[in-house]
């Protein structure tokens, strides 16, 4: 769940966040992550594009929740890719 409310696991502390704004669901059959917004007040953009019913996510996709809150979403492999290039160009600039 991802909203602004503590309850939720993602917690996006924005004000055009809606209180429960989407949930994200694993699909292990096609082994893919599905993202569904949740009747927000502010929806959901998927590169650009308002989506109205669960959609599946691509590697790298950018999301926006509510008018400001950007999001890129990234599989595991993508952001190990990510995390080891950002150690590395930490590692040159210590």
């Amino acid at each position: 769940m991802i909203g602004r409310s503590k309850n939720n696991d993602l917690v996006i502390n924005h004000a055009t966040v809606s209180k429960i704004h989407a949930v994200f669901n694993y699909d292990a059959t096609d082994d893919c992550w599905l993202l569904e917004d949740l009747k927000s007040k502010n929806g959901i953009l998927l590169d650009g594009q308002a989506i109205s019913s669960p959609v599946k996510l691509e590697d790298e996709v950018c999301l926006r929740f509510g008018k400001e809150v950007l999001v890129q979403f990234m599989t595991t492999k993508s952001f190990h890719k990510f995390a080891k290039l950002y150690s590395l160009t930490q590692q040159d600039v210590m």
